[in-house]
Parts: C-alpha cells; sequence; structure tokens
C-alpha cells in the first residue's frame, strides 16, 4: 500500500498532475512495444490519434483482415478521419464491441483520456486481459469529489491507496 497525505482545499492541486492523467497504463505500453510496430509510441496522444497505428495493432491479430494500405500515417484531419471510418468499419463488421463514441473525441480532439479509454478497451478486447485500474486516476477522481462537496474542518485528510480504491486513515489524535 502506499501511503499519501492530500489537502482538500479547493485551490489546492495537490496530486493532480497532467502528466499523471495522459500516460497510458504500462501494461498497454509492453504489449504495444512486444508488437514491433513499424513506429514506436513517444508521446500516445499523438501517435496513435490518427488511427494508423491502432490499425496496425489490429493487423497483429487479425492478419489479411486489415489491409495498411489503406490507412495513412498522417495528421491531415480528412486522412485521420477516414482512417478512423476503416477502423469502425472493421469493429462492426468483426463484431468487436468498439462504438463510434468510443474513439469519437480523439478524431476531433486527441482527447488524450478517452484515448486511454479506448486503449484499454482494445487491449482488453484483443488479448482477454483486464487493465488493472490506475490508483493516481482514482485519486484525482477524489479530490476532485472532495473539492465538489469541501467541509472547512476537513481541510487536511490522510488516505491510503489499496487496490480497489482509497481509504481514509482516521486521525489518532
Amino acid at each position: 500500500y502506499i501511503k499519501f497525505f492530500v489537502c482538500t482545499h479547493p485551490s489546492s492541486t495537490a496530486i493532480s498532475h497532467p502528466k499523471m492523467v495522459s500516460t497510458l497504463p504500462r501494461e498497454i505500453i509492453k504489449w504495444c512495444q512486444g508488437l514491433d510496430l513499424s513506429y514506436s509510441i513517444k508521446d500516445a496522444r499523438k501517435d496513435l490519434s490518427n488511427g494508423f497505428l491502432i490499425a496496425e495493432i489490429i493487423s497483429r491479430y487479425y492478419p489479411g483482415k486489415i489491409q495498411m494500405h489503406s490507412f495513412d500515417n498522417s495528421h491531415n484531419s480528412e486522412r485521420r478521419k477516414n482512417n478512423w471510418y476503416l477502423l469502425g468499419k472493421f469493429f462492426e463488421k468483426n463484431e468487436i464491441p468498439i462504438e463510434k463514441e468510443d474513439f469519437n473525441k480523439i478524431i476531433v480532439e486527441s482527447d488524450a483520456s478517452q484515448l486511454i479509454d479506448f486503449m484499454s478497451k482494445l487491449y482488453t478486447n484483443l488479448t482477454n486481459r483486464k487493465i488493472n485500474k490506475n490508483p493516481l486516476v482514482a485519486i484525482q477522481n477524489f479530490n476532485k469529489e472532495m473539492a465538489r462537496t469541501h467541509q472547512p474542518d476537513e481541510a487536511n485528510q490522510s488516505f491510503l491507496i489499496k487496490d480497489k480504491g482509497i481509504e481514509k486513515i482516521k486521525d489518532e489524535a
């Protein structure tokens, strides 16, 4: 277990570093590295948002069903939309439970949190393995909730990160 101290004052930015939210889980990074893709993933948001490497990942699991010559490794918005359109058709045709809503913000905004959710869902569907939830995301969600429902007498508290969430440590004083 990891013990940490959180200041829940509404203006506090404790444990809310942007890199914590915009990073792929370690399992997915290792999985992608093991697939020997044509391009390495350095910045997940930039490298995966155009759909090209997503298609290449899928081609490793469905050989011959993804025509890589149909995909373009470009950040041009029309080519990017076309890549995701082709991926959407592939998911539908092969009954992979990934909907357009799962990747819509990736196409339009290169949304990092939706990309992480999408990659987790893709990983689960292709490998039949689940991703362990990142405890730092749980902390950030908890911090947002605490800031929303802030009580002045509860300004500083200690918590414990556990496998299934966060537990408040009772004050001994």
